[in-house]
């Protein structure tokens, strides 16, 4: 799974990566290192480790949902969605 919304990936953060909101940029390269990345990883047999080490979505995760939480957000995520 390849989205912008850390919302897509409560229930499986491992699974997918994070990317930036593309606004019709020209110059936009975000796709390139990861096309790269699936390369890579195409012969493993379970990716999840290898997503896991290379965007560090939980800690990413873990971060926006702070940061949500200091700003007053209704926004909660159960600890058993990020395993």
């Amino acid at each position: 799974m390849l989205d912008n919304k850390f919302t897509s990936f409560y229930t499986c953060i491992n699974n997918g990566i994070f990317i930036k909101t593309f606004y019709g940029d020209c110059q936009d390269c975000e796709l390139k290192p990861i096309c790269k990345f699936l390369e890579e990883i195409n012969n493993c047999e379970d990716v999840r480790e290898e997503i896991k080490k290379r965007y560090r979505l939980e800690e990413q995760f873990a971060n926006f949902h702070k940061k949500k939480e200091r700003n007053g957000s209704l926004f909660r995520v159960k600890k058993a969605h990020l395993d």
